[in-house]
């Protein structure tokens, strides 16, 4: 009689990532078992949970990860059990005359099964199986000794596949996760993220965003430039402040950091960017090339950061940043207002605008009608430059100056 072959991955999945499930997809593909048992820990034997995910939430996110294997299930025995999740004692509930069982696990793990409770129960009831990183390399010597030393000691069954797998520690999955976003992305898998945002787990930490984005946008621009970013950047959380809580703290730091990544392409590296997005420029915007960046940004930020891809209001400030725009957002007035006062700004125009605005709102005047009456300011000195010296002029910048006309006064 054929036994059913049962493939076993263990783990707290808190959360499950992409390494996991490639892990478990490469068995799959190896063995074709008729059962393969993911199962969620109680409380794992060498760690503590971090508290961020409740067993029901880990089971949930184990569903949505796993869900696509074949004869895939999770099981909540070892939550059920209660107490530390021991392997060797799932093994041995697991194990029956009918069944042939296959424990998956990674390199790590597999090096320090000795250390493991009762690891002659392990090897006795399973093929301990191990799919090995292609950055195994540097360990191959050591898997192989291992693989040695449990089949002598032992008697133990060991089946190793090859797999592209990348392997990350949760640890360092759940810091992405509150401090570097767009990283954790690459690590889990999407239904997993959406389950994540949609029940508030392992929340963004805006300083520790804004602090890692700060650290990876140098490796895109200039120092130059890079001093100018900080520079809008601490000026808009200046202007915010002014604002209570109107303006999402995340989304105002990603604007300011994120607004000049393309700035410096060359305009032929600007243009090709603008067709991959498919925008189809007016004819005043194609003959500006210094007003290209406010579009193309949004290319660098798909592909280098797509966590802010989704923020619209994000890549709304980014677009309107040189121009203007027609009914601009809070966030987009802020932004286009910070870009042009900023500290580093030494130009004559700049230098007295920042001490207008910031007079006036010393003043008293309430910040909403200040901040308005500074976006017309420069709007309407980029459009009396622009016509002086016969440049072209963007339909953007004439909406945003109207519309602002049309509500409020310089004087």
């Amino acid at each position: 009689m054929k036994k059913e072959t049962v493939a076993i991955l263990g783990g707290t999945f808190s959360p499950p990532h992409i390494g996991h499930v490639r892990a478990a997809q490469a068995l799959s593909e190896a063995l074709l078992p008729d059962l393969f048992m993911i199962i969620v820990d109680n409380l794992p034997p060498h760690k503590e949970l971090d508290g961020g995910a409740d067993a029901e939430a880990r089971l949930a996110m184990a569903a949505l990860a796993f869900g696509d294997i074949p004869n895939v299930r999770i099981s909540d025995m070892e939550i059920r059990r209660g107490g530390r999740s021991y392997t060797a004692d799932t093994l041995a509930a697991l194990s029956a005359e009918n069944r042939e069982l296959y424990f998956l696990l990674g390199t790590d793990m597999f090096l320090s099964l000795p250390t493991w409770r009762t690891p002659e129960i392990i090897f006795g009831k399973a093929t301990v199986c191990l799919v090995r990183r292609e950055t195994d390399e540097e360990k191959s010597e050591a898997i192989l000794a291992a693989k040695r030393d449990y089949e002598s000691r032992f008697g133990a069954r060991i089946l190793i596949i090859d797999a592209p797998v990348t392997e990350i520690s949760s640890t360092e999955l759940r810091e992405q996760l509150i401090g570097a976003p767009w990283l954790a992305e690459k690590n889990i898998p999407a239904p997993v993220m959406e389950y994540i945002r949609a029940h508030g787990l392992w929340k963004e930490e805006p300083a520790r965003v804004l602090a890692s984005l700060r650290v990876q946008i140098r490796r895109f621009m200039s120092e130059k430039r890079y001093r100018h970013t900080l520079g809008v950047e601490k000026m808009a959380k200046e202007i915010a402040s002014h604002f209570g809580d109107a303006v999402d703290p995340i989304a105002l730091g990603a604007a300011a950091l994120l607004h000049d990544i393309t700035k410096e392409l060359t305009e032929a590296e600007q243009r090709e960017a603008v067709r991959a997005l498919g925008i189809s420029l007016t004819e005043s915007q194609s003959r500006s090339p210094a007003i290209l960046h406010s579009f193309t940004a949004e290319h660098r930020i798909r592909e280098a950061f797509p966590y802010f891809a989704k923020n619209e209001s994000v890549l709304s400030a980014i677009r309107a940043h040189t121009t203007g725009a027609k009914n601009m957002s809070l966030l987009d007035k802020i932004l286009f207002v910070s870009d042009y006062i900023e500290e580093g700004r030494e130009y004559q125009k700049c230098v007295e605008e920042r001490a207008q605005f910031f007079s006036e709102l010393s003043d008293g005047i309430e910040p909403v009608l200040a901040l308005d009456r500074c976006v017309l300011r420069i709007l309407d000195s980029t459009v009396h430059f622009l016509r002086a010296r016969g440049f072209a002029l963007c339909e953007d910048t004439l909406e945003a100056r109207d519309s602002l006309l049309s509500t409020i006064s310089l004087h």
